[in-house]
């Protein structure tokens, strides 16, 4: 049984992919969501019996004007948090155009912020990016640094972490919570569903890198529920930063597209690998965590990467 509350959180991104998943949660835990994207909505509790739940406000938080609108509509909701997820969810695009990530994933935090202070909103959550690291051989912790990133992408979350933090005196907590790759049934990017979106033109698949890039990889039901735990945590430090992943060092590409080739979807297709080690300018080929501070906060098991993969592609075609 769901117990209902009053309490309201504030979502930029709501209709991403992590950001829907992450609303599915909430509402399931019986806060009353407000969810803010440029695109429309047709998250999967619009139409439920919890719709009620569910209040989506369709603007670009990526626009300094929509601040004014979005604080005119809801000025009399007293939030508990708020919960920013929006930015450019590709990454190979940004690279070659900083413009759309200064727009979409620096800016969308820079007017975040503005509007969390005209809400009075305490509580200020970051999805942040391991592509803010850049290339390294070392197993890196909440503390490795310094950071020099090699994508437009992780230079402007890395960007967007120093604004938060440098607007701490606003706020009486802020978590940020760095991601590695994500996936689940539902994802609308990365290599399994790009894949997938491939196949259906094609015979022919053509593979960005040589196969060997090795990543981390993070179920999101997974990551969600980390989230969500140490955010309901009794925490009293102001800023609280966390590294987020599976304890192993990741599965390569061509790993992947083995899995993905049992596929009946992928039967006679033909797999061409490129002879470059990255994929796309500012690719990261090879990095892991060292997770030991959010194994000690949230006592949540993480599925490895390789069960992460293996759940999502089960997903797809159960």
């Amino acid at each position: 049984m769901i117990k209902i509350n009053s309490k309201n959180i504030l979502v930029t991104g709501s209709k991403g992919f992590i950001g829907e998943n992450l609303i599915k949660v909430l509402i399931e835990n019986g806060y009353t969501v407000y969810g803010i994207d440029c695109k429309i909505s047709n998250h999967r509790y619009c139409k439920s019996k919890l719709r009620y739940l569910y209040k989506f406000l369709n603007y670009d938080i990526s626009k300094v004007n929509s601040v004014k609108k979005i604080y005119s509509k809801i000025k009399k909701i007293n939030f508990e948090s708020i919960w920013h997820f929006a930015a450019n969810s590709d990454i190979s695009k940004g690279s070659n155009d900083i413009d759309i990530e200064i727009r979409d994933t620096f800016f969308t935090t820079k007017y975040s912020i503005d509007l969390a202070k005209k809400l009075k909103i305490k509580k200020f959550i970051f999805a942040s990016s391991s592509a803010i690291f850049g290339n390294t051989k070392k197993s890196i912790d909440e503390n490795y640094g310094p950071c020099m990133p090699l994508s437009n992408y992780g230079a402007m979350k890395l960007a967007s972490e120093g604004l938060i933090t440098s607007n701490s005196d606003y706020f009486d907590k802020i978590f940020i919570f760095r991601f590695p790759n994500v996936v689940g049934s539902d994802n609308t990017h990365g290599l399994i569903y790009d894949m997938i979106k491939k196949s259906k033109k094609s015979n022919i698949i053509k593979v960005l890198g040589n196969g060997l890039q090795k990543k981390p990889y993070i179920h999101v039901s997974n990551l969600i529920e980390v989230l969500f735990h140490i955010y309901k945590k009794n925490i009293k430090q102001l800023i609280n930063i966390y590294n987020i992943g599976p304890e192993d060092k990741g599965v390569t590409v061509k790993f992947i597209i083995s899995k993905l080739k049992k596929l009946k979807i992928f039967f006679n297709k033909k797999f061409i690998y490129q002879e470059a080690k990255i994929g796309w300018r500012g690719d990261i080929p090879k990095y892991s965590y060292n997770i030991a501070k959010v194994k000690k906060d949230s006592k949540i098991k993480i599925l490895s990467t390789k069960n992460a993969i293996e759940k999502t592609i089960k997903d797809l075609y159960k």
